[in-house]
């Protein structure tokens, strides 16, 4: 007989939400993959590039953490300045600050992190670049405030503004 300490702790805590924190967006496909050979939801925490596939993280069924990272190039009004970035690099810089609103027009659920930010002070600026770019008011609301309960188990307790909550 051979015990296993992790086991018996994932057992033990099976009723608890699960995050997995992934560092690239292949990574989201594999924790989708390990949620199913444990037959257990996971909540998985990105990198931002997940408009680069959303229809297939959209068939994943994931709940997503989110974070306001996005790339900033130095682009000078000069053709030959922009060969130092590969087209991969400028792609990125242009679509990331859409991710959240092509997340939320195709309904998968998101929530919003500060992780992975140089620093905390700059979540509002990149929030309000998010809306510019298209999330609504009220997603935006509700990937600080609503997601993160529901992704927690907790909505009974916080998430919104109503009778009996903290």
């Amino acid at each position: 007989d051979h015990y296993n300490l992790s086991l018996e702790s994932f057992n033990a805590n099976k009723s608890l939400p699960k995050i997995i924190e992934t560092n690239d967006l292949q990574s989201v496909f594999r924790a989708d993959k390990i949620s199913g050979e444990f037959k257990e939801e996971f909540i998985i925490k990105t990198n931002g590039e997940e408009y680069q596939r959303v229809n297939d993280i959209k068939n994943t069924w994931a709940r997503l953490i989110v974070p306001l990272d996005f790339p900033e190039l130095e682009i000078i009004n000069d053709p030959y300045s922009s060969f130092q970035y590969s087209l991969q690099e400028l792609k990125h810089w242009e679509m990331a600050p859409f991710n959240l609103v092509i997340l939320e027009e195709k309904k998968i659920p998101f929530s919003i992190t500060t992780d992975g930010l140089g620093t905390v002070s700059s979540f509002l600026e990149k929030l309000k670049i998010t809306i510019e770019h298209g999330l609504p008011n009220n997603d935006a609301l509700k990937a600080l405030t609503y997601q993160p309960a529901n992704f927690l188990n907790v909505y009974n307790k916080i998430g919104s503004i109503s009778k009996g909550k903290l």
